[in-house]
């Protein structure tokens, strides 16, 4: 178990290393940030990793202090990180007190540390610091780079290859290609996607050259992969196309053009098999090959709430909105082996588990990948200041890490290990798997929304509620609003800033502080009858419970004026007593209440359903589509069925389904849970 606490926050240094002055250990000064400076040491202990990676570092005049670096990809082993005998530039230090009554150089950003290679040999000597450089040549570390990569020791092979490709002469252009070319498969491995694609195109060697065709297939395979990772299919496409020229067998890039015409055709028409898809998944396999579908979408400015996200066209009740995969996503399972705990006293929040593992996870992503970071930084950071400039300093993007964190917590989404469906994590999970969906980030909250979302392993799935209008902005519910209307402000305001003016908190607004103190105190009464009764298969509740029941709904129903929540406005404070009544009526002899307590509850919803004969009418454009419009469809539907109005259970109970795949993404578990109603 592992605690960190993230200190006051800072900007990033944006010099490049060049352009500083040099700084001894004697000259730091605590709770100071030295601009314009930078302090050169070498490590002279094996490092650890406690709450960060930790060494023990001398000056050039011999002078020795420790180091912590914060926000370093936490599956790297801390010989990695801060090896022993290493030379690190920190750049524009900052040096602080520490827990344990000591002192610490503390760096909070990545790209303020810099490992000293023997490309900066000329550096150190000016320093007067003499860096001991075993002599090589460009073929030499291409084969140790080789035997690093078969080892997968990644970080090792990419100083081999870089090594070797500054040692390459310019009679080498053969081997500098094959240097590029193996630079650009690591990149691969270490998710670097911008780099690998830089590399393997600077790796394709010109035509007339001996094997250039064989040589050159691999150079373009790599650049497709690149772009494939970066969700370039067009680009993908032609790397591929390119690979085929040079061979036209080559198999690996033969699939690759077909996963690339795949994900072509889902991002074009949105049509997905979530059946197969979530079929697909196991309990700790759900990070998946699929296209965004994004189209019927576009992000635009959305008055007080800033910018939103708004229909691209019209849309009907139950149509897809948008599919996409996690920009960047934390599993509950892939943090099994440790909790990290993260305490921010920039915002006095605490977060732990997968939540606080995703900002370092994004970190290290974007740290080589410029283009992807511009996308994340662009979401909302809560009014973040001061905003550095996003830009490429000494090879890496600098990028804020105090700024990450507070766009991944007003843009993160708690999400269920495999699917919604069956593996729903509650809400209040601190250990619940999280994730960032860009497109997604920029919907705003409405406790009356009309989308829903769904997850289905790291894809996000939204569908509309309702009709949507061409050019309306698209809502989801950020929290399930609750039926205190006080607590459903302090929540939002709390974790977001923000207080809801959707039309069910506006008419809680303007509620008398009477009527909503004697809904909260029934509301109480209902939970301790509900607690004291709870129902089975084979348990539906006394006669006297019953009554007690419907006595208390007729109380709380009283409590909504009727001139302020008319039948569009939907009713939170009837919701679970109103389920309850639905199941307390199953009985053979009670089926009629049970279909009356199911209209009743759809009515509460602000649904208008009209039954004439065996036909019936479904107005959803002000209807709350929740599990509970889902559940009282389906008691309607199976209260029809008992009583032999088989046309009427269908269309109930497929009202119904179509809710629950708004809901769910797929019908998996529909079943399950509400019976086969209709054979």
């Amino acid at each position: 178990m592992r605690q960190t606490f993230v200190s006051s926050a800072y900007p990033p240094s944006t010099t490049a290393l060049a352009d500083l002055e040099t700084i001894d250990i004697s000259m730091l000064r605590l709770e100071t940030h030295h601009r314009g400076k930078v302090l050169v040491v070498s490590t002279f202990v094996e490092a650890t990793r406690l709450q960060s990676f930790q060494s023990a570092v001398e000056d050039v005049r011999g002078a020795v202090d420790r180091i912590a670096l914060y926000n370093e990809n936490p599956d790297l082993h801390p010989s990695q990180v801060l090896p022993k005998g290493a030379f690190f530039a920190i750049k524009e230090p900052y040096y602080k007190t520490t827990a344990d009554g000591g002192f610490i150089i503390r760096v909070d950003h990545p790209s303020d540390l810099i490992k000293l290679k023997p490309g900066y040999n000329g550096y150190l000597v000016a320093l007067g610091i003499s860096m001991i450089v075993l002599q090589s040549t460009s073929l030499k570390c291409k084969e140790d780079g080789n035997q690093m990569y078969l080892k997968k020791d990644y970080l090792s092979a990419l100083d081999s290859y870089t090594r070797g490709i500054t040692l390459c002469g310019s009679d080498e252009l053969a081997l500098r290609c094959d240097l590029l070319r193996n630079r650009a498969a690591v990149n691969l491995s270490l998710a670097r996607y911008e780099s690998a694609l830089e590399d393997a195109t600077s790796a394709v060697i010109p035509g007339g050259l001996p094997n250039a065709a064989k040589y050159n297939t691999k150079a373009h395979l790599r650049q497709g992969r690149a772009a494939y990772a970066l969700r370039d299919w067009k680009s993908a496409d032609t790397h591929y196309a390119e690979a085929l020229l040079c061979t036209p067998t080559d198999q690996d890039s033969l699939t690759g053009r077909k996963c690339v015409a795949d994900r072509q055709r889902e991002a074009t028409s949105g049509n997905y098999d979530f059946t197969n898809i979530s079929d697909s998944l196991g309990e700790e396999s759900s990070r998946l090959d699929i296209a965004d579908f994004l189209s019927n979408t576009e992000v635009r400015p959305a008055g007080r709430h800033g910018r939103g996200l708004f229909a691209a066209k019209a849309l009907k009740a139950g149509d897809l909105i948008l599919c996409e995969k996690a920009f960047a996503i934390r599993f509950r399972y892939e943090s099994k082996d440790e909790v990290v705990t993260v305490i921010n006293i920039n915002t006095n929040r605490g977060c732990m588990g997968p939540h606080a593992m995703l900002s370092s996870d994004i970190i290290q992503n974007l740290r080589h990948n410029s283009k992807q970071a511009a996308r994340f930084v662009d979401l909302y950071d809560g009014g973040y200041e001061p905003k550095s400039p996003l830009q490429q300093v000494d090879g890496v993007v600098v990028l804020d890490t105090f700024q990450g964190q507070a766009v991944v917590d007003y843009n993160c989404f708690g999400s269920p290990d495999v699917r919604s469906v069956g593996d729903v994590v509650p809400e209040k999970d601190p250990l619940r798997s999280t994730g960032i969906w860009i497109q997604a980030s920029y919907m705003n909250h409405s406790c009356d929304p009309n989308a829903a979302r769904a997850f289905i392993g790291d894809l996000m799935v939204v569908h509309a509620n309702r009709d949507i209008a061409k050019a309306e902005e698209i809502y989801i519910s950020y929290i399930l609003p609750d039926v205190d209307y006080q607590k459903t402000k302090e929540k939002l305001m709390s974790g977001w800033g923000f207080q809801c003016d959707c039309k069910i908190c506006v008419a809680d607004s303007k509620c008398s502080s009477d009527s909503r103190n004697l809904r909260r105190k029934l509301t109480q009464e209902v939970q301790a009858l509900m607690a004291a009764n709870q129902q089975s298969a084979s348990f539906h509740g006394n006669k006297a419970t019953i009554r007690e029941a419907e006595r208390l709904y007729q109380k709380i129903n009283a409590t909504y004026d009727a001139d302020i929540f008319t039948g569009d406005v939907p009713r939170l404070g009837l919701y679970a007593l109103g389920e309850w009544l639905c199941h307390a009526h199953t009985s053979p002899t009670t089926v009629p209440k049970s279909i009356a307590c199911g209209m009743s509850l759809l009515k509460d919803l602000a649904f208008a359903i009209t039954v004439k004969g065996n036909s019936v009418t479904f107005d959803r454009s002000t209807g709350l589509v929740s599990s509970m419009s889902v559940t009282a469809a389906a008691y309607v539907a199976n209260g029809h069925f008992f009583l032999g109005r088989k046309r009427l259970a269908k269309q109930f109970i497929a009202f119904a389904k179509e809710m629950y795949i708004t809901l769910y993404g797929e019908l998996r578990g529909f079943v399950e849970r509400f019976g086969d109603v209709v054979p």
